[in-house]
């Protein structure tokens, strides 16, 4: 078996270092994987350096087969070896999925500091964002400074934004809510919010003792019923036009309409959300689903309860979203 050959000459590596022994032992090996075992030790024991070292390294990374490009990563990890954050990165970039993964778990086990952007970077690959996400909160401090540093940078990919809450959850809590929050008013992408609104809601579900900035949150709040009464004024804007003209009422409009509401839900849904952070004791969850409900009494009991629990003018406009009124 290749792979015990190449665990057993790691290992010897590490109990023994004998550069001969491994060179007699590359000249001889018939496995690629072996092969860049042997290689990446006989680097480490500093018997190849320079520009040959380099070489070596870029040859198995351009043109090694997926096992020896594992074998080299594996053989980085074993040894805990510094100096390799570059061939881990392009390791970590590579299209075969298991030399990704064992890539990260090389970063993992390093922990050279060059490699946290790249690890941040693939929180967007959902084969490998578990051991990134580990990785991140192994590197403490640092890991966390990069993912806030990533979320509050617009010109990151969205499909790694999306994911950065949940990596932040890893670390200290009242860190972790505060960076989330901090952002959250201003935040222009949708999902992003999202994410975030649920992930403080694990926090503060977790942590009760966690306190959250009620100017910050309320300005988060305030953001989310505007736009839900922006999203209703487009709705009457565009059904007024198809009713001026008939012409207008087609497949577009109704794609459009049905979109605009789907909008002005989701901003509900996530308005209720952010209520039930500002106000913890309440169960705004029940509240939510009572004044979507399609029993009467039970919509107006929830009414009731946000009407009792909202300081103006902030009452008025939750209620007005939520009632059945003309829009």
């Amino acid at each position: 078996s290749a792979n015990i050959r190449a665990a057993a000459i790691a290992a010897r590596s590490v109990l023994r270092p004998d550069a001969q022994l491994l060179r007699l032992r590359l000249s001889a090996e018939e496995s690629a994987d072996v092969r860049a075992t042997i290689m990446v030790n006989l680097i480490a024991d500093r018997d190849i350096i320079g520009q040959d070292a380099r070489e070596s390294i870029d040859a198995v990374i351009a043109h090694g087969s997926p096992g020896a490009k594992i074998a080299l990563s594996e053989a980085i990890a074993r040894r805990r070896l510094t100096g390799f954050a570059d061939a881990l990165i392009a390791l970590a970039y590579d299209v075969a999925h298991q030399v990704r993964s064992a890539a990260v778990r090389a970063m993992n086990a390093t922990l050279d500091p060059e490699v946290i952007p790249a690890l941040v970077d693939l929180l967007a690959d959902e084969r490998v964002r578990a051991a990134a996400r580990r990785a991140l909160e192994h590197f403490g401090a640092s890991g966390f400074a990069a993912l806030c540093r990533a979320f509050e940078d617009e010109r990151t990919p969205s499909a790694v934004r999306w994911r950065i809450p949940e990596a932040m959850a890893l670390f200290d809590p009242q860190l972790a809510a505060e960076a989330l929050l901090e952002q959250l008013p201003g935040e222009k992408e949708g999902m992003v919010r999202y994410r975030s609104i649920r992930v403080l809601q694990k926090l503060v579900a977790k942590n009760p003792e966690l306190v959250l900035e009620a100017p910050t949150l309320g300005a988060a709040i305030r953001g989310t019923v505007a736009r839900a009464y922006r999203y209703i004024d487009r709705e009457v804007t565009l059904v007024a036009g198809a009713e001026a003209e008939a012409s207008r009422r087609g497949p577009g409009f109704e794609l459009l309409k049905k979109m605009l509401a789907d909008k002005r839900k989701h901003s509900i849904d996530r308005l209720f959300r952010l209520l039930g952070l500002r106000f913890p004791r309440e169960d705004f969850d029940a509240i939510r689903r009572g004044v979507s409900s399609s029993n009467k009494e039970t919509r107006a009991s929830s009414l009731e309860l946000v009407s009792n629990l909202l300081p103006p003018p902030l009452r008025g406009a939750v209620v007005g979203l939520v009632d059945e009124l003309p829009d």
